[in-house]
Protein backbone atom coordinates (compact mmCIF):
# COMPACT_ATOMS: atom_id res chain seq x y z
CA UNK A 1 0.00 0.00 0.00
CA UNK A 2 1.36 3.44 -0.90
CA UNK A 3 2.29 5.91 1.84
CA UNK A 4 -0.46 8.29 0.75
CA UNK A 5 -3.06 5.53 1.17
CA UNK A 6 -1.79 4.67 4.63
CA UNK A 7 -1.93 8.30 5.71
CA UNK A 8 -5.49 8.64 4.45
CA UNK A 9 -6.50 5.38 6.12
CA UNK A 10 -5.41 6.57 9.56
CA UNK A 11 -6.78 10.08 9.09
CA UNK A 12 -3.31 11.62 9.11
CA UNK A 13 -4.15 14.42 6.69
CA UNK A 14 -7.13 15.56 8.74
CA UNK A 15 -4.86 16.21 11.70
CA UNK A 16 -2.74 18.77 9.87
CA UNK A 17 -2.53 22.29 11.24
CA UNK A 18 -2.40 25.57 9.43
CA UNK A 19 0.55 27.85 10.07
CA UNK A 20 1.41 31.38 9.05
CA UNK A 21 4.17 32.39 6.68
CA UNK A 22 5.87 35.17 8.62
CA UNK A 23 8.90 37.33 9.09
CA UNK A 24 11.48 36.43 10.42
CA UNK A 25 10.69 32.70 10.57
CA UNK A 26 10.43 32.33 6.79
CA UNK A 27 13.02 34.85 5.68
CA UNK A 28 16.42 33.61 4.43
CA UNK A 29 19.41 35.56 5.70
CA UNK A 30 23.05 35.79 4.57
CA UNK A 31 25.04 32.75 5.64
CA UNK A 32 22.39 30.13 4.91
CA UNK A 33 23.28 27.29 2.54
CA UNK A 34 20.93 24.62 1.17
CA UNK A 35 21.66 21.51 -0.86
CA UNK A 36 18.76 20.75 -3.18
CA UNK A 37 17.90 17.79 -5.38
CA UNK A 38 16.91 18.62 -8.94
CA UNK A 39 14.25 16.61 -10.74
CA UNK A 40 11.83 16.60 -13.67
CA UNK A 41 8.64 18.58 -13.69
CA UNK A 42 5.67 17.00 -11.96
CA UNK A 43 2.05 18.16 -11.70
CA UNK A 44 1.70 20.16 -8.45
CA UNK A 45 -1.58 18.57 -7.37
CA UNK A 46 -4.79 20.12 -6.08
CA UNK A 47 -5.07 22.96 -3.59
CA UNK A 48 -7.26 23.03 -0.53
CA UNK A 49 -7.24 22.04 3.13
CA UNK A 50 -5.66 18.83 4.46
CA UNK A 51 -4.07 17.80 1.17
CA UNK A 52 -1.59 14.94 0.68
CA UNK A 53 0.85 15.86 -2.10
CA UNK A 54 2.65 12.67 -3.09
CA UNK A 55 6.04 13.20 -4.73
CA UNK A 56 7.66 10.22 -3.01
CA UNK A 57 8.59 8.59 -6.33
CA UNK A 58 10.63 11.57 -7.54
CA UNK A 59 14.12 10.63 -8.72
CA UNK A 60 16.88 13.23 -8.59
CA UNK A 61 18.58 14.06 -11.87
CA UNK A 62 21.12 16.34 -10.25
CA UNK A 63 22.17 18.17 -7.11
CA UNK A 64 22.78 21.88 -6.58
CA UNK A 65 23.96 24.02 -3.68
CA UNK A 66 22.28 27.35 -3.05
CA UNK A 67 23.98 30.09 -1.08
CA UNK A 68 22.30 33.08 0.57
CA UNK A 69 24.82 35.92 0.75
CA UNK A 70 25.09 39.57 1.66
CA UNK A 71 24.05 41.59 -1.44
CA UNK A 72 26.91 44.01 -0.81
CA UNK A 73 29.38 41.16 -1.36
CA UNK A 74 28.13 40.40 -4.88
CA UNK A 75 29.42 41.87 -8.15
CA UNK A 76 26.21 43.87 -8.70
CA UNK A 77 25.46 44.68 -5.08
CA UNK A 78 25.62 48.43 -5.73
CA UNK A 79 22.58 48.10 -8.01
CA UNK A 80 20.50 46.40 -5.29
CA UNK A 81 21.08 48.50 -2.17
CA UNK A 82 17.60 47.88 -0.76
CA UNK A 83 17.97 44.09 -0.93
CA UNK A 84 18.45 42.19 2.32
CA UNK A 85 19.77 38.92 0.85
CA UNK A 86 21.00 37.53 -2.46
CA UNK A 87 20.60 33.95 -3.67
CA UNK A 88 23.65 32.57 -5.48
CA UNK A 89 23.42 29.29 -7.41
CA UNK A 90 27.17 28.57 -7.30
CA UNK A 91 27.59 29.41 -10.99
CA UNK A 92 27.08 33.05 -11.91
CA UNK A 93 23.41 33.81 -11.31
CA UNK A 94 22.25 36.03 -8.45
CA UNK A 95 18.66 36.81 -7.42
CA UNK A 96 18.15 39.74 -5.06
CA UNK A 97 15.41 39.75 -2.41
CA UNK A 98 14.10 42.21 0.14
CA UNK A 99 12.20 41.27 3.27
CA UNK A 100 10.14 43.96 4.97
CA UNK A 101 7.71 43.75 7.86
CA UNK A 102 4.83 43.30 5.40
CA UNK A 103 6.15 41.54 2.28
CA UNK A 104 8.86 39.48 0.57
CA UNK A 105 10.05 40.99 -2.72
CA UNK A 106 12.20 40.01 -5.69
CA UNK A 107 14.19 43.13 -6.52
CA UNK A 108 15.81 41.74 -9.66
CA UNK A 109 18.60 39.50 -10.86
CA UNK A 110 22.04 39.28 -12.41
CA UNK A 111 22.61 36.45 -14.90
CA UNK A 112 26.33 37.08 -15.24
CA UNK A 113 25.89 39.16 -18.39
CA UNK A 114 24.00 42.11 -16.98
CA UNK A 115 22.11 43.09 -13.84
CA UNK A 116 18.41 44.01 -13.95
CA UNK A 117 17.26 45.91 -10.83
CA UNK A 118 13.50 46.49 -10.91
CA UNK A 119 12.09 49.85 -9.86
CA UNK A 120 8.82 48.01 -9.16
CA UNK A 121 9.85 44.77 -7.40
CA UNK A 122 7.89 41.56 -7.73
CA UNK A 123 5.84 40.86 -4.59
CA UNK A 124 6.23 37.14 -3.91
CA UNK A 125 4.08 37.00 -0.77
CA UNK A 126 2.85 39.20 2.07
CA UNK A 127 3.72 38.92 5.75
CA UNK A 128 1.85 37.44 7.45
CA UNK A 129 0.49 34.99 4.87
CA UNK A 130 -2.24 32.47 5.68
CA UNK A 131 -4.23 29.83 3.80
CA UNK A 132 -6.56 31.44 1.22
CA UNK A 133 -4.73 34.79 1.26
CA UNK A 134 -4.37 36.35 -2.21
CA UNK A 135 -2.35 39.29 -3.53
CA UNK A 136 -1.40 41.09 -6.75
CA UNK A 137 1.14 43.72 -7.71
CA UNK A 138 2.78 45.36 -10.70
CA UNK A 139 6.42 44.74 -11.53
CA UNK A 140 8.81 46.46 -13.87
CA UNK A 141 11.87 48.54 -14.56
CA UNK A 142 14.40 49.32 -17.23
CA UNK A 143 18.11 48.90 -17.79
CA UNK A 144 20.57 49.93 -20.52
CA UNK A 145 22.42 47.05 -22.16
CA UNK A 146 24.93 47.79 -24.91
CA UNK A 147 23.38 51.23 -25.50
CA UNK A 148 19.90 49.67 -25.81
CA UNK A 149 17.15 50.24 -23.23
CA UNK A 150 15.47 47.04 -22.05
CA UNK A 151 12.05 47.69 -20.48
CA UNK A 152 10.25 45.23 -18.24
CA UNK A 153 6.55 45.50 -17.37
CA UNK A 154 3.98 43.08 -15.99
CA UNK A 155 2.14 41.75 -12.97
CA UNK A 156 2.58 39.21 -10.21
CA UNK A 157 -0.29 37.44 -8.49
CA UNK A 158 -0.27 34.92 -5.69
CA UNK A 159 -2.37 32.73 -3.46
CA UNK A 160 -1.71 30.50 -0.45
CA UNK A 161 -3.91 27.78 -1.88
CA UNK A 162 -3.39 24.71 0.27
CA UNK A 163 -1.97 23.02 3.34
CA UNK A 164 -1.37 19.46 4.42
CA UNK A 165 1.25 16.72 4.09
CA UNK A 166 4.06 16.59 1.56
CA UNK A 167 5.50 13.18 0.63
CA UNK A 168 9.10 13.45 -0.59
CA UNK A 169 11.59 10.71 -1.53
CA UNK A 170 13.07 10.72 1.99
CA UNK A 171 9.71 10.57 3.78
CA UNK A 172 6.61 12.54 4.80
CA UNK A 173 6.69 16.21 5.79
CA UNK A 174 3.65 17.39 7.72
CA UNK A 175 2.32 20.88 8.43
CA UNK A 176 3.09 22.30 4.97
CA UNK A 177 1.66 25.50 3.47
CA UNK A 178 1.62 25.88 -0.33
CA UNK A 179 2.05 29.27 -1.98
CA UNK A 180 1.53 29.74 -5.74
CA UNK A 181 3.17 32.73 -7.46
CA UNK A 182 2.40 33.75 -11.08
CA UNK A 183 4.63 36.28 -12.83
CA UNK A 184 3.44 37.55 -16.23
CA UNK A 185 5.68 40.17 -17.80
CA UNK A 186 7.50 41.18 -20.95
CA UNK A 187 11.00 42.43 -21.70
CA UNK A 188 11.14 44.72 -24.72
CA UNK A 189 14.15 46.16 -26.56
CA UNK A 190 14.08 47.67 -30.03
CA UNK A 191 12.01 45.29 -32.22
CA UNK A 192 12.40 42.28 -29.89
CA UNK A 193 9.82 41.43 -27.23
CA UNK A 194 10.11 38.47 -24.86
CA UNK A 195 6.87 37.52 -23.08
CA UNK A 196 7.37 35.51 -19.89
CA UNK A 197 4.85 33.43 -17.96
CA UNK A 198 6.36 31.94 -14.80
CA UNK A 199 4.32 29.92 -12.31
CA UNK A 200 5.96 28.48 -9.20
CA UNK A 201 4.42 26.32 -6.50
CA UNK A 202 6.30 26.75 -3.20
CA UNK A 203 5.79 24.26 -0.37
CA UNK A 204 6.80 25.75 2.99
CA UNK A 205 7.46 24.01 6.28
CA UNK A 206 7.32 25.68 9.65
CA UNK A 207 10.75 26.71 11.00
CA UNK A 208 12.40 26.62 7.54
CA UNK A 209 13.23 29.89 5.73
CA UNK A 210 13.47 28.17 2.32
CA UNK A 211 10.78 26.08 0.55
CA UNK A 212 11.00 22.35 1.19
CA UNK A 213 9.83 21.68 -2.36
CA UNK A 214 9.09 23.81 -5.39
CA UNK A 215 7.83 23.29 -8.94
CA UNK A 216 8.38 25.89 -11.68
CA UNK A 217 6.80 26.13 -15.13
CA UNK A 218 8.35 28.90 -17.27
CA UNK A 219 7.18 29.75 -20.80
CA UNK A 220 8.96 32.38 -22.91
CA UNK A 221 7.70 33.73 -26.22
CA UNK A 222 10.26 35.73 -28.21
CA UNK A 223 8.61 37.23 -31.26
CA UNK A 224 6.53 34.08 -31.75
CA UNK A 225 9.21 31.52 -30.88
CA UNK A 226 8.09 29.67 -27.74
CA UNK A 227 10.31 27.78 -25.28
CA UNK A 228 9.28 26.02 -22.07
CA UNK A 229 11.41 25.20 -19.02
CA UNK A 230 9.88 23.00 -16.31
CA UNK A 231 11.77 22.08 -13.15
CA UNK A 232 11.33 20.71 -9.64
CA UNK A 233 13.62 20.76 -6.62
CA UNK A 234 13.52 19.64 -3.01
CA UNK A 235 15.83 20.16 -0.05
CA UNK A 236 18.39 17.59 0.96
CA UNK A 237 17.30 17.03 4.55
CA UNK A 238 20.70 15.69 5.63
CA UNK A 239 22.43 18.92 4.56
CA UNK A 240 20.60 21.20 6.96
CA UNK A 241 19.24 18.88 9.63
CA UNK A 242 15.67 19.85 8.81
CA UNK A 243 14.19 16.57 10.01
CA UNK A 244 15.35 17.41 13.51
CA UNK A 245 13.45 20.72 13.39
CA UNK A 246 10.12 19.34 12.22
CA UNK A 247 8.78 18.30 15.60
CA UNK A 248 6.99 21.14 17.38
CA UNK A 249 5.11 19.70 20.34
CA UNK A 250 6.23 22.75 22.34
CA UNK A 251 5.07 25.98 20.72
CA UNK A 252 7.61 28.73 21.41
CA UNK A 253 8.07 32.42 20.62
CA UNK A 254 11.20 34.62 20.69
CA UNK A 255 10.83 38.36 21.32
CA UNK A 256 12.66 40.30 20.02
CA UNK A 257 13.83 38.43 16.95
CA UNK A 258 16.22 39.48 15.42
CA UNK A 259 17.88 40.26 18.73
CA UNK A 260 21.04 41.71 20.20
CA UNK A 261 22.33 40.88 23.69
CA UNK A 262 19.28 38.98 24.91
CA UNK A 263 15.89 37.68 23.85
CA UNK A 264 12.88 36.37 25.75
CA UNK A 265 11.75 32.82 25.06
CA UNK A 266 8.06 32.18 25.79
CA UNK A 267 6.60 28.68 25.73
CA UNK A 268 3.93 26.48 27.33
CA UNK A 269 5.25 23.44 29.25
CA UNK A 270 5.49 21.81 32.66
CA UNK A 271 8.57 20.59 34.49
CA UNK A 272 12.17 20.84 33.34
CA UNK A 273 12.79 22.01 29.77
CA UNK A 274 16.26 21.89 28.26
CA UNK A 275 16.95 24.84 25.96
CA UNK A 276 19.81 24.76 23.47
CA UNK A 277 20.99 27.13 20.76
CA UNK A 278 22.41 25.46 17.64
CA UNK A 279 24.35 27.13 14.84
CA UNK A 280 24.00 26.38 11.12
CA UNK A 281 26.75 23.76 11.30
CA UNK A 282 24.75 21.83 13.91
CA UNK A 283 26.99 22.79 16.86
CA UNK A 284 25.38 23.48 20.23
CA UNK A 285 26.67 26.92 21.27
CA UNK A 286 24.49 27.53 24.33
CA UNK A 287 22.55 25.33 26.76
CA UNK A 288 20.15 26.29 29.56
CA UNK A 289 17.54 24.57 31.72
CA UNK A 290 14.17 26.09 32.63
CA UNK A 291 12.35 24.58 35.63
CA UNK A 292 8.71 25.04 36.63
CA UNK A 293 6.33 22.71 38.45
CA UNK A 294 3.23 24.57 37.30
CA UNK A 295 1.78 24.04 33.82
CA UNK A 296 1.14 27.01 31.55
CA UNK A 297 3.05 29.75 29.73
CA UNK A 298 6.42 30.78 31.03
CA UNK A 299 9.10 33.23 29.92
CA UNK A 300 12.82 32.68 29.97
CA UNK A 301 15.52 35.23 29.12
CA UNK A 302 18.35 33.98 26.92
CA UNK A 303 21.67 35.78 27.21
CA UNK A 304 23.01 35.76 23.63
CA UNK A 305 25.63 38.49 24.07
CA UNK A 306 28.46 36.01 23.46
CA UNK A 307 27.05 34.73 20.16
CA UNK A 308 28.36 35.90 16.81
CA UNK A 309 26.01 37.56 14.35
CA UNK A 310 24.10 35.00 12.31
CA UNK A 311 21.22 32.54 12.25
CA UNK A 312 20.62 29.90 14.92
CA UNK A 313 17.96 27.41 15.95
CA UNK A 314 16.63 27.47 19.52
CA UNK A 315 15.55 23.95 20.51
CA UNK A 316 13.44 22.86 23.49
CA UNK A 317 13.10 19.34 24.93
CA UNK A 318 10.91 18.51 27.93
CA UNK A 319 11.05 15.51 30.27
CA UNK A 320 8.45 13.60 28.23
CA UNK A 321 10.35 13.96 24.96
CA UNK A 322 8.24 16.82 23.60
CA UNK A 323 10.23 19.17 21.40
CA UNK A 324 9.99 22.60 19.84
CA UNK A 325 12.17 24.88 17.74
CA UNK A 326 12.43 28.48 16.63
CA UNK A 327 14.78 30.29 14.31
CA UNK A 328 16.82 33.06 15.99
CA UNK A 329 18.67 35.81 14.16
CA UNK A 330 21.43 37.50 16.18
CA UNK A 331 22.37 41.01 15.05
Amino acid sequence: MRIASLLALFGFAAAQAQFTLENPEHVPVPGLMFTVNLGPYVAPGAGGANQVWDFSSMAATGVDTLFFVDPASTPSGADFTSSTVALFDGDQDYSYFQATATEFLLNGNDDGNYAFPMSDPSKYWPFPCNFNDTWSDVLGGSVIVQAQTVTRAGTVTGIADGYGTLLLPFGPVDDVLRVVVDEDYQDAVSIITAIHDVQTHYYFKRFLPFPVFQITNRTTNVNGSITTLQTAQWVDSAAVGVLERWSAAIDAQLIPNPATGSTTLTFDARGDVDVSVVDLAGRVVLTERSTSLSPGPRSYTLDISALSKGTYTVRLIDRKGGTGARKLVVN
